[in-house]
């Protein structure tokens, strides 16, 4: 056999060779795509539950004083002493500073003065009146300067008093912005007071529940610097208008305790009950892929996974409410949804 006849037989050979790989190759791969196809993903589904429900809700707020003073001063002059510090307790009408007097004791005497005077002659030109050595309207220029005199004096005694610098309210001192040799002026701030015995915590409530509250209601205040314990408190007062945001401005008020010190300018969070129930449409929370903001769940129709957005609303007891996109007839996937995809094919095991 010539080395030509060799070359063309080694060629042919090696062709049949590499066909049969191919047919072999091409098989296993079909073989394959009829196993994908036929594969499916295991599931476990359920039907969503018409429930009765109750708009309970949670909120978030600040915890304030009962009442706040910023105290302001009314008078002028240096500052000769003061009574406070921070932190202390004070009561209603306790002097707080005193602030140097001497020009406006000396006002207040002459005013004082002056108005005894004009009330003497006032009595004397009365007397002359009656005995015909006055006028009528002598009578009657002698009457406005008391009255005159009297305003002076009034004047003057406020400007007296209001050198003496007292509490308006019984709090605590939480603020002091004047020291002994200040120069006060009239508007300046003196301290900053609140009435620590009764606090508030203020609430902005979605107009979607502001039909929940009402006040005298009892709630429930809790706080998470103390996760083991909780308060009552009442809601004191409902805006009749909500902000731009929609929502309505909610004081509720509650008496310290020592067992749950809460402090003005804390967070605390606040139970409000619902007193009615209403029917929902709930789903397991865990049924859900994503945000609830965005929520989407996957239904099964036909043993095909089909991916839905859906509309949520109230979350309870790991149920979450859904307002669109579903209905009780839906099979909704609880388990397995994350290794699916949209249109993939899926094999209830509940069922």
């Amino acid at each position: 056999m010539s080395f030509k006849v060799k070359v063309i037989g080694l060629s042919v050979l090696s062709a049949l060779v590499i066909l049969v790989i191919l047919i072999l190759n091409k098989k296993a791969m079909e073989e394959k795509v009829i196993v994908a196809k036929e594969y499916s993903y295991e599931v476990v589904v359920v039907n969503p539950s018409i429930e009765e429900i109750k708009d309970d809700i949670t909120i978030i707020g600040n915890v304030l004083p009962n009442s706040e003073v910023n105290l302001i001063s009314e008078t002028s002059g240096k500052v000769l002493a003061v009574k406070v510090n921070i932190g202390q307790r004070v009561s209603a009408g306790e002097v707080i500073a005193k602030v140097d007097d001497e020009l406006k004791k000396a006002a207040f005497m002459t005013a004082k003065v002056n108005l005894e005077k004009a009330k003497k002659d006032f009595e004397r030109i009365k007397n002359l009146f009656n005995e015909n050595n006055a006028t009528q309207n002598d009578v009657e220029m002698a009457n406005l300067n008391v009255t005159a005199a009297e305003a002076q004096f009034i004047v003057a005694q406020r400007q007296l008093n209001d050198a003496t610098i007292k509490s308006p309210i019984s709090g605590v001192i939480t603020d002091k912005f004047i020291n002994v040799g200040s120069t006060l002026a009239p508007g300046m701030s003196v301290v900053n007071i609140i009435d620590d015995r009764n606090l508030k915590v203020l609430l902005k409530v979605p107009e979607n529940y502001i039909n929940n509250c009402r006040t005298g209601q009892t709630v429930v205040i809790k706080s998470d610097l103390y996760p083991q314990k909780s308060l009552n408190g009442k809601i004191f007062s409902i805006t009749p208008k909500a902000d731009f945001s929609h929502n309505f401005n909610v004081e509720v008020v509650f008496k310290p305790s020592q067992r749950m010190p809460l402090k003005a300018g804390m967070f605390a969070s606040v139970e409000i009950k619902s007193e009615q129930s209403r029917k929902a449409l709930l789903i397991p929370r865990n049924a859900i892929i994503g945000s609830l903001k965005e929520a989407k769940v996957y239904t099964v129709v036909n043993n095909i996974a089909i991916l839905k957005d859906i509309v949520v609303g109230k979350e309870t007891n790991g149920k979450v409410e859904v307002i669109q996109g579903l209905n009780e007839s839906d099979l909704v996937v609880v388990a397995g949804q994350n290794n699916i995809s949209n249109n993939a094919t899926v094999k209830i095991t509940n069922k």
